[in-house]
């Protein structure tokens, strides 16, 4: 009969053993060399479908606002009424609400081992369900129960907020535990998703196409999108690199396992004291990047005396210096990090300090709403500074959130990894959802003082 050697002496003896591998696992700012290759980037592009995944639906229903305002919820029924004037106002509000506590719930509701990453496939086939649905909704006729359809457009928002926040917030999650890129992939990919949704909207403008069949057309796209997310993230496992990394990250959670289940399961509180200064600059620059730009940047006015001058055309100036300004640099910064990885966390703090104090600064003094100004002078007075130092600093938004979402889980010990890199997720979108929301402020500080 054999005689069981797993005493508590020997078990305590295992465990420091573990944790002193484990310490010296920790990784900085530039990661080791991985022992195996992510073979043809399958890894790199399915954490970058990840972060189109997470943000392309939100983008989709922003292009389908006037056919749901002036198709759908233009009848006898519903016409003129609050919910069909406001409806793009509502829909934001519940997004923005929703997608912020999802991400709260998926921070303080995590359970042990890989809940989180499994979350990942059950929140994309949710809401590749509740966009059938959307699909469906968008062919019936509805005239004659407008009411009901409001209430059914509602709840599918907030479902599909409510599953993104948390495939968005798990997704950050499980990239803890690869090689820095592939935090910066997902928000290339988050990034690209508002390129995308910026040049449909040019398109759109540019070619008269019926309302309806546009709306369901963008409504299948992203359909498929989720799809093909979905059916991505089970082609990981065929991946040695990403099963090497996967098999080293559970034995370390396995090493540093406590018996319980608490809010404090995870060690934010610690994570916090050493990283608040880097989840800080994150919300900080989502703070002015969105406060100036989702509703205030839109209504800068063309100086009157260069619309002569200006290689732009009126017609176009917002589309092109506010829009596609703002998502095209987003993107290339995002995409700038995946190659360069300076530089350095000090200084990207440094910088991301210096630089919403100026984006703020520089944006007042814009020319925003001309006729409603009272005393706050117009000193960008030049189109073409305008537009050059928008494009700067969109550009740096990009690429120092990136580089700070991706230095936070990789400069802390193994077992902090992954409680770092959901932190970062929450500063991300709170600095998001603040800003959207402050921007309202903005407007109309600048318009009274």
């Amino acid at each position: 009969m054999s005689i069981s050697t797993n005493s508590p002496a020997s078990s305590f003896k295992k465990r420091e053993n573990a944790e002193k591998i484990i310490e010296e696992l920790s990784l900085a700012e530039d990661d080791p060399q991985p022992l195996l290759n992510d073979r043809l980037n399958l890894v790199l592009i399915v954490y970058f479908f990840y972060g189109m995944a997470s943000i392309f639906p939100w983008y989709i229903l922003l292009t389908a606002n006037d056919f749901i305002i002036n198709v759908k919820l233009n009848t006898p029924i519903s016409a003129g009424s609050f919910y069909q004037v406001n409806f793009a106002f509502i829909s934001n509000i519940i997004w923005n609400g929703t997608f912020l506590f999802m991400t709260i719930f998926n921070l303080i509701n995590c359970d042990k081992r890989f809940n989180q990453i499994d979350r990942i496939p059950f929140s994309l086939i949710i809401s590749a369900i509740s966009l059938a649905f959307l699909i469906v909704l968008s062919i019936l006729e509805s005239k004659t129960w407008s009411n009901s359809l409001f209430i059914c457009l509602c709840l599918i928002i907030f479902l599909t907020a409510a599953l993104n926040g948390v495939f968005f917030s798990s997704a950050i999650y499980a990239s803890a535990m690869l090689p820095s890129k592939y935090s910066c992939s997902i928000l290339v990919g988050y990034s690209f998703a508002g390129l995308l949704y910026c040049l449909i909207c040019i398109i759109y403008k540019c070619i008269e196409i019926n309302n309806a069949l546009v709306a369901i057309f963008f409504f299948v796209v992203s359909f498929g999108l989720i799809l093909v997310t979905f059916i991505a993230h089970f082609s990981l496992p065929l991946s040695n690199f990403y099963r090497y990394h996967l098999d080293i990250t559970k034995d370390n959670m396995l090493a540093n396992e406590k018996n319980r289940t608490s809010l404090f399961h995870m060690p934010y509180f610690r994570t916090l004291k050493k990283f608040w200064p880097l989840y800080l600059c994150i919300w900080l620059l989502m703070f002015t990047t969105m406060s100036s730009f989702s509703s205030y940047q839109q209504n800068i006015k063309q100086i009157s005396s260069s619309q002569d001058s200006f290689i732009i055309p009126n017609k176009w100036y917002t589309d092109i210096t506010c829009n596609l300004t703002f998502y095209l640099t987003i993107f290339l910064g995002c995409l700038t990090s995946l190659a360069f990885r300076k530089p350095s966390t000090k200084w990207v703090l440094v910088l991301s300090l210096l630089k919403s104090i100026l984006t703020i600064c520089f944006f007042i003094f814009c020319n925003y709403e001309p006729t409603k100004r009272k005393n706050l002078p117009v000193l960008i007075d030049n189109d073409y500074t305008y537009w050059s130092v928008s494009f700067i600093t969109h550009y740096l938004t990009g690429l120092f959130v990136s580089l700070l979402m991706s230095f936070s889980p990789k400069e802390i010990k193994q077992k902090y990894k992954h409680p770092a890199a959901l932190l970062t997720a929450f500063s991300f979108i709170f600095g998001s959802v603040c800003g959207s929301e402050f921007s309202r402020v903005f407007e109309t500080l600048v318009v009274l003082i």
